[in-house]
């Protein structure tokens, strides 16, 4: 397996750093690092040429028309288009042809790197998120455009941190992706594993979503433990079947009787981005879409005047309609499919359900360039057609 050059390496570093630290958009000091993308190109464009398979294809395929669609459903529907709206657009597409392109031509290299870029985010994200949270200090590098002033939630005098994100729930989604990135990688291409690292990037993950108090992403985080603990659960299914069943039924119980949904913002979201599919016909509004669609209603204050639908799947539904809706999941149903048929399945498998999850988890959206990078890993991962070694060494997780 061809492994990546010192220059690809250093490229795909860059895309890294723009990723996780959320500068594409949100952070005008260091928008130069944009530039990282067209160097990453430039190095792939001289290197060596590879047959890079049928995922690489199939995904920037459906990018390359779902961009191309939603700027020109944008120009039909608003009558302009500008061109900062366009190059940011078009930066998702270089992004994830780059990825892709690197992942795809040298699978586990560009995996072994992204891990320890995963590790690292890890580590860095816990400890500031508990100087955050400890201090009440705002950490210039968490990137949140608000005073200081406005740091302390006054409802419950509180700090939320922030990590590298715009908010606390990005922050926590890329949390949980790194985490089960990382232990998938550890399972299932790390031999002579050390059972402390597993208990340690646990407690890492865990410790950043109990601060930021995400319990979307830590649902997503308990399900993929109890699939690598699938063997223990098995053995006591009778245990987490009553279990399951009765948080199910109080589930019910507490949303039928006791919520209050006049005043649930997440939920009208939600049910009016699905709304949007009759008012649309199913063809979606634009990039502007959510913005001009909530603020339409009479009963805006529903919303609590947000313009955005806060998650990347619904994102999806309202700018560019039910087609590439329906195609991004079965993207990642092909990309699923790849994997229980090459690996078996494994736990690179079932990432690929817990992110989908997490991309309808509270402000998921498109913005987060690290949410493309795990796609392309996992597309990355299910063109390995070899198997799979399993680790030699026992680990909580397994």
């Amino acid at each position: 397996m061809k492994e990546l050059s010192l220059y690809q390496k250093i490229a795909f570093a860059i895309l890294c750093l723009g990723a996780f630290t959320n500068t594409f958009l949100w952070l005008p000091q260091l928008t130069f690092l944009r530039l990282g993308v067209l160097l990453t190109f430039t190095v792939l464009f001289f290197s060596k040429r590879k047959e890079l398979g049928s995922n690489f294809y199939a995904v920037t395929l459906f990018y390359f028309a779902y961009i191309i669609y939603t700027l020109l459903l944008t120009l039909i529907c608003e009558g302009d288009v500008t061109l900062s709206l366009v190059v940011n657009f078009l930066f998702i597409l270089l992004l994830v042809v780059a990825a892709l392109w690197l992942f795809c031509s040298a699978p586990r290299d560009a995996l072994r790197f992204f891990y320890l870029v995963c590790a690292l985010f890890l580590f860095v994200s816990f400890v500031l998120a508990s100087i955050e949270m400890t201090t009440g200090w705002h950490l210039p590098m968490s990137n949140m455009h608000l005073t200081d002033n406005k740091f302390v939630i006054e409802a419950d005098n509180k700090n939320y941190p922030t990590g590298f994100f715009y908010n606390t729930n990005d922050f926590a989604v890329i949390v949980a992706l790194a985490f089960c990135f990382i232990m998938s990688y550890r399972v299932n291409l790390l031999e002579n594993r050390k059972r402390g690292m597993d208990f340690l990037f646990v407690a890492l993950c865990v410790g950043c979503l109990c601060l930021t108090r995400c319990r979307t992403a830590l649902v997503a985080v308990a399900l993929f433990c109890l699939f690598l603990q699938r063997k223990f659960v098995i053995r006591h299914k009778v245990f987490f079947i009553t279990s399951a069943a009765v948080a199910f039924v109080a589930g019910l119980v507490i949303v039928a009787f006791f919520a209050d949904h006049s005043i649930s913002i997440r939920q009208n979201l939600y049910l009016y981005s699905f709304v949007s599919v009759f008012d649309s016909y199913g063809l979606g509004f634009g990039l502007n879409g959510p913005k001009n669609f909530f603020s339409s209603f009479d009963n805006y204050n529903l919303f609590g005047h947000i313009v955005n639908t806060h998650s990347y799947l619904l994102e999806f539904l309202i700018t560019s309609g039910l087609p590439f809706f329906v195609g991004y999941l079965c993207l990642l149903a092909y990309l699923m499919r790849k994997i229980a048929v090459n690996h078996g399945r494994n736990e690179f498998w079932v990432m690929i359900p817990l992110y989908a999850i997490l991309l309808f988890a509270p402000s998921s959206s498109g913005d987060i360039g690290a949410q493309y990078l795990f796609f392309c890993a996992m597309a990355g991962y299910a063109g390995l057609s070899e198997n799979v070694p399993q680790p030699k060494c026992p680990s909580v997780c397994s």
